[in-house]
């Protein structure tokens, strides 16, 4: 019981970063240097409404981010769109490429070691 709460109180099940609860996270590789980067996105200030011209309800949501790592100086940029519902419905990438999350940890882990 007393585990219970410390996990819904403290979040011990939620597989964001402490303190994180309201944003979600995209894995990216950097084509150039191959740096791997979490890049994170919060759905209440990052999604741009997009409308078809019908009228003033939205048909979606947009998010464009430029990326820059640690390693070099170039921008990778990615676009995510959602429908009206918020969900993920499509994901472009320029000068990288998306990755999982246990990619992810997997090549940050190495460059911490190296």
């Amino acid at each position: 019981m007393i585990l219970a709460w410390i996990q819904k109180t403290f979040g011990a099940a939620d597989r964001r970063p402490t303190g994180d609860r309201s944003g979600t996270f995209v894995y990216v590789r950097c084509a150039r240097c191959k740096e791997a980067i979490r890049v994170r996105i919060d759905p209440a200030n990052d999604l741009a409404q997009e409308f078809d011209g019908k009228g003033d309800t939205p048909v979606g949501y947009s998010t464009t981010k430029g990326v820059v790592g640690r390693n070099c100086f170039r921008t990778i940029s990615l676009t995510i769109r959602y429908d009206r519902g918020r969900r993920e419905i499509g994901r472009e990438i320029e000068g990288g490429e998306f990755i999982s999350e246990e990619e992810y940890a997997s090549l940050a882990g190495e460059s911490r070691a190296g």
